[in-house]
C-alpha cells in the first residue's frame, strides 16, 4: 500500500465527560430521570466507546422503568460503590484492623468479586494520589462532589501510603489467580496497608470528624 495515497485516522478512545454530555442529550430526548454520577458510572464501564455506553444505558432504563440513579446503577451492574473505598480508606488511616476486616467480610457477604475490589481499591489510591496537586486533578473523572471527597481525603494521605498501596495492590492482583487461599491473600494485603500508614493522634482526629462529617450529611 502507497501511503501517501491513502486516508489516514488515528481513532481514540471518547472521554468520559463527552460520553456523560450524550447520555444527558439522550435522557432529555427520552424525558428519562438520570443523576450525573450514574451516567460517568455508565461511562467509566464502557471504556471509551459509546455504542457500548448507548447500549448499557439502554438496558439500564428499562430496568429502572426511567429512573436512573447511581445506587439503582450500582446494584444492577454489580459494581462496588465508592462509599466502601473512602470507608475502608478511613479505617486503614487510623489502623483500625477489626473495622477493615469488617468491612471486608461486608463485601464478600454482598457477593463481589475480590480480584474486582482489589483493583478498584487500587484505583482509588490512584485518584487519591492525582488528587493531591492541582496538576493532577484533571485525571480525576468524576462529579463535582465526588471530587470534593477526593480531595478532602487525599490530604489525609501521604504520597508514601498512596504509592506503597499501589505497590501492595498491584502485587495482589498479579498474584491472585495462583493463590490457594484467595481471601486469606486479600485479607493480608489490607493489614499490610493499614500497618504501612505511620499516623499521628492530630491526624486521626481529623479523619474521624471527617467521618462523622459525611455520616451526617447522608442522614
Amino acid at each position: 500500500t502507497i501511503l501517501s495515497r491513502c486516508q489516514i485516522f488515528d481513532f481514540k478512545r471518547i472521554g468520559n465527560d463527552d460520553i456523560v454530555e450524550y447520555l444527558n442529550f439522550v435522557a432529555k430526548e427520552e424525558n428519562l430521570e438520570v443523576d450525573q454520577e450514574s451516567l460517568r458510572l455508565i461511562a467509566q464501564k464502557s471504556d471509551g466507546a459509546m455504542r457500548d455506553s448507548l447500549s448499557l444505558f439502554d438496558r439500564l432504563c428499562n430496568w429502572s422503568e426511567k429512573t436512573l440513579s447511581y445506587k439503582r446503577v450500582v446494584k444492577l451492574l454489580n459494581v462496588l460503590d465508592y462509599d466502601y473505598y473512602f470507608k475502608l480508606t478511613d479505617y486503614l488511616l487510623t489502623q483500625d484492623f477489626y473495622e477493615v476486616l469488617h468491612v471486608f467480610n461486608e463485601i464478600i457477604e454482598n457477593g463481589y468479586d475480590c480480584q474486582e475490589f482489589v483493583v478498584g481499591l487500587a484505583k482509588h489510591f490512584r485518584d487519591l494520589l492525582v488528587s493531591k496537586d492541582s496538576k493532577t486533578i484533571i485525571l480525576l473523572e468524576t462529579g463535582e462532589n465526588l471530587q470534593q471527597r477526593y480531595l478532602t481525603q487525599s490530604q489525609l494521605c501521604s504520597i508514601d501510603f498512596l504509592l506503597s498501596s499501589l505497590n501492595i495492590c498491584n502485587d495482589v492482583d498479579v498474584n491472585y489467580r495462583n493463590s490457594s487461599n484467595q481471601r486469606l491473600l486479600v485479607e493480608l494485603m489490607l493489614l499490610k496497608l493499614s500497618s504501612s500508614n505511620k499516623i499521628t493522634e492530630k491526624k486521626k482526629t481529623s479523619i474521624n470528624t471527617n467521618k462523622i462529617d459525611h455520616e451526617n450529611k447522608n442522614k
